[in-house]
């Protein structure tokens, strides 16, 4: 099997990128001479362009032959050997429990302790989750799936 590295999707970049933009004219249209008198709206773009680049380049899951790390904003790691997961999850974590706020949680053991790697469905699409969940079950044959886990599998069958 092939390593891959799975990136946020862009549509949900895309999104955050509109919603700041239209923040950013609102913000300017206010006051039309704060770009050419003031910094303040400059840094903030610089600021607003770090944030979009760590959601789409500084959030990653990478899957290699015996691995699954997760990166967070470029530096930050989490990794459990693919040997080592007991059981895969798609359950609710936001508040509201709808289907825009559902994580894959990966649960097994780092060093002889619990370990958990969580991927959110709203940087990453169903299909790509369902996609990391086949590959880490060819790995490991025996990964323990809940019920969600495998709606969401057949839900994603055209993969």
């Amino acid at each position: 099997m092939t390593d891959v590295i799975y990136h946020t999707d862009r549509r949900w970049v895309a999104m955050l990128a509109v919603l700041v933009g239209i923040g950013l004219v609102a913000m300017i249209s206010g006051n039309p001479g704060a770009l050419t008198t003031q910094i303040a709206p400059w840094v903030i773009f610089g600021i607003v362009t770090l944030v979009l680049l760590d959601a789409y380049y500084g959030i990653s899951i990478s899957i290699r032959s015996k691995r699954i790390t997760r990166t967070s904003h470029f530096v930050f790691k989490t990794f459990i050997e693919i040997g080592d997961i007991e059981r895969i999850t798609y359950e609710p974590t936001w508040i509201l429990g709808s289907s825009l706020g559902k994580s894959i949680r990966v649960s097994g053991l780092r060093g002889g302790r619990a370990a958990t790697i969580e991927i959110a469905n709203v940087g990453f699409t169903e299909s790509t989750l369902a996609d990391m969940v086949r590959r880490l079950m060819e790995i490991n044959k025996s990964i323990d799936i809940d019920k969600m886990t495998e709606v969401l599998l057949k839900s994603q069958t055209h993969l």
